[in-house]
């Protein structure tokens, strides 16, 4: 919450030119204990409920409550960004901005398996992450599924904005990637990378955990289980 009231700050000096703004946010990052609106409450223990030597439960329910905070703190986030978008309008720079919005992994919530670290089962949920770009003057979006990687981040802002870089990116602008369901993809576990798996695969194993999170929430966030 700090890095985006920086920024939101930021918008509101006046400038000769328009601002190149970073938010590195720890939101929605663990230890989930915040409300949408902001308001937090306590955990009274070191690490997530049902969460031990860096395995969840094998309590699949106490794993869903897990879950449950997550959203109800990536809501929050959610908000956040709302509102430093808010500000970017106010200001009269939202139509001529690039925005990306990314994350550096994703998170599993399955019992027995652990919540970062990638498998079999995990590595669809830790490997894909938000990759949203706006670019300057568009109007409507679209979904495209490209194996794009973090390191794609810089060149693909760089070239929504106009930027050429003075040096040789790691990556490339998103829409340079080919769409292949047996692009390897690789998740890097403390350093070195684990083994690659077709993109086909994750994006399967993607769809079965949407799935499983539609049915968890189709009564809303507050209202997972029977009571």
């Amino acid at each position: 919450a700090i890095g985006f009231a920086q920024a939101m700050a930021a918008l509101d000096r006046p400038s000769a030119r328009p601002p190149l703004i970073f938010v590195h946010s720890s939101l929605p990052h663990g230890p989930a204990r915040y409300l949408p609106d902001g308001r937090g409450y306590p955990i009274h223990r070191r690490s997530y409920p049902g969460f031990a030597r860096e395995r969840w439960t094998h309590r699949q329910w106490l794993v869903d409550q897990a879950f449950q905070r997550h959203v109800l703190q990536a809501q929050y986030a959610d908000g956040l960004v709302g509102r430093l978008l808010d500000k970017v309008r106010a200001a009269g720079l939202y139509d001529e901005a690039a925005i990306l919005v990314t994350a550096d992994h994703g998170v599993s919530f399955r019992a027995g398996q652990p919540r970062r670290r990638p498998t079999a089962a995990t590595a669809p949920e830790v490997a894909v992450v938000p990759f949203i770009l706006k670019s300057p003057g568009q109007r409507t979006g679209r979904v495209d599924e490209r194996a794009v990687r973090t390191v794609d981040a810089l060149p693909t802002i760089a070239e929504a904005a106009g930027v050429r870089l003075p040096w040789k990116a790691d990556g490339m602008p998103a829409g340079e990637r080919p769409i292949d369901d047996g692009a390897a993809i690789e998740i890097a576990v403390d350093g070195p990378t684990g083994t690659p798996r077709p993109l086909g695969t994750i994006l399967a194993g993607l769809r079965e955990r949407e799935r499983t999170e539609a049915r968890l929430l189709r009564h809303g966030v507050y209202r997972i289980g029977p009571r």
